[in-house]
């Protein structure tokens, strides 16, 4: 997740050079904290809100949160001024892959450690 943001981050610098752009440090800090507190909170709405839903609750997680990927992805356009599709598809791939690679660590160490697991690999 940090090298996948870290990657994004490096690519908006590369398209910004020479803008300038948050002046404001502090400004800059609260933004990317609010964003990662109402897009971090995204893939619990299922789990929260949807109690029926329990038997597609991790499915729809994902959905939502592939749709916030994509949708965070195509915001970037306003920064770095290309296509919004092609913004978008690039941050959907890129955490993406950084949630199946956490996914699956995750449940390689359930099983390494013996534990009960319930997951969607069983």
């Amino acid at each position: 997740s940090m090298g996948a943001s870290s990657y994004l981050s490096a690519r908006v610098s590369a398209a910004t050079k020479g803008v300038s752009g948050y002046s404001d440090p502090m400004l800059h800090g609260l933004v990317t904290f609010l964003a990662f507190i109402i897009c971090g909170a995204v893939p619990l709405i299922s789990f929260v809100l949807m109690p029926d839903f329990s038997e597609h609750q991790f499915l729809i997680s994902c959905m939502l949160t592939a749709l916030t990927l994509f949708l965070v992805g195509s915001l970037r356009v306003f920064i770095v001024g290309t296509g919004w599709f092609k913004a978008g598809l690039e941050m959907l791939t890129v955490g993406g892959i950084a949630a199946i690679i956490a996914y699956g660590v995750g449940h390689i160490l359930a099983q390494a450690l013996g534990e009960t697991y319930q997951g969607i690999l069983n």
